[in-house]
């Protein structure tokens, strides 16, 4: 993997429905590049698939992490229980046994009790939480906020929960496995682009190639501007920082998705860092393995999509 493949990788994390074409145009090369590098990471197994969801924007959804020390015997064996809580949609694994949740709350009076149940599962004694703010791919946000004011319909659901697994599936395609029109199906689907209530999203693992994937937390010295740091960073290392992370409960810190080339390179990286103006101090630790779950959120798109509909008819 190399720095287009990472880019191409950012493009799909926005919107993993986004035609070949606008992605080899955003790169500035050519559509058959594009092509043979997304069937190649997904051979490797980097790209495990394309999904659509229903915005956690659109569903007022809290999306928080939490970290600590796992202390139980094997966490592999507590796996199951995460799946179980529902609010687990990643976990991430470094070295001494540090462990990263990434959490998708119902709403923030969620946030004790999960973290509680998490804690309580693998055996955290000190779990930290971290309530997020903004995540951003590049220096772009990487969900767009729901600006509409309709609620969904089912047909809505049924058009999001087709594409729920493959969320490049051509239009007419959809259409077919829903009997509607693809007229019906593309007006649907543009009008929940527009609005914000449909999210593309990429489930895919960086750690498969021969690299290092890792996790960085950049503490900022006092009265420095968040913003201006990432601009800063994006600027000088590029799609190295994958995804970037502001927390609103902690104001002088910035956490990085990262991925690089060797341990060398992300040794480099991390000495590059902390001689930054704007910081005070780094630590970084290099993820081991990674899982991904399902939530409450695909629960839930499931049953409203499957939700029969009563006519009544008329007297």
């Amino acid at each position: 993997m190399d720095e287009i493949d990472l880019q191409i990788c950012q493009l799909l994390m926005a919107n993993s429905r986004l035609p070949q074409r606008d992605i080899a145009d955003k790169l500035g090369i050519g559509v058959a590049i594009v092509h043979r590098r997304m069937q190649s990471l997904v051979d490797q197994g980097v790209i495990k698939g394309f999904t659509a969801s229903i915005s956690r924007s659109y569903l007022g959804a809290v999306g928080a992490q939490l970290d600590g020390v796992c202390e139980c015997a094997i966490l592999e064996g507590s796996l199951d229980q995460l799946k179980k809580n529902g609010s687990v949609s990643s976990v991430l694994t470094s070295a001494a046994n540090l462990t990263s949740l990434t959490l998708i709350l119902r709403s923030i009076e969620d946030l004790g009790p999960t973290a509680e149940n998490i804690a309580k599962i693998l055996k955290m004694s000190r779990p930290s939480v971290t309530i997020s703010m903004k995540v951003l791919v590049g220096t772009e946000p990487l969900e767009r906020e729901f600006t509409g004011d309709r609620k969904l319909t089912q047909l809505d659901y049924r058009i999001i929960n087709a594409l729920h697994q493959n969320a490049r599936k051509p239009i007419i395609d959809l259409a077919d496995e829903i009997n509607i029109t693809p007229k019906t199906a593309r007006y649907h689907l543009e009008m929940m682009e527009q609005e914000g209530s449909v999210q593309y999203e990429l489930n895919w693992d960086p750690a498969r190639t021969a690299g290092a994937t890792f996790i960085v937390r950049i503490g900022l010295k006092p009265g420095c501007d968040r913003t201006e740091f990432i601009n800063q960073i994006k600027k000088r290392y590029g799609a190295t920082f994958i995804l970037t992370f502001i927390h609103s409960n902690i104001m002088d810190q910035v956490c990085g998705y990262c991925w690089a080339p060797t341990v060398g390179k992300h040794s480099d990286l991390i000495t590059s860092l902390k001689s930054e103006s704007m910081v005070a101090d780094v630590r970084s630790g290099i993820v081991h393995d990674q899982w991904s779950f399902e939530t409450w959120r695909d629960t839930l798109l499931r049953e409203r999509a499957s939700k029969v509909t009563v006519q009544i008819p008329m007297r």
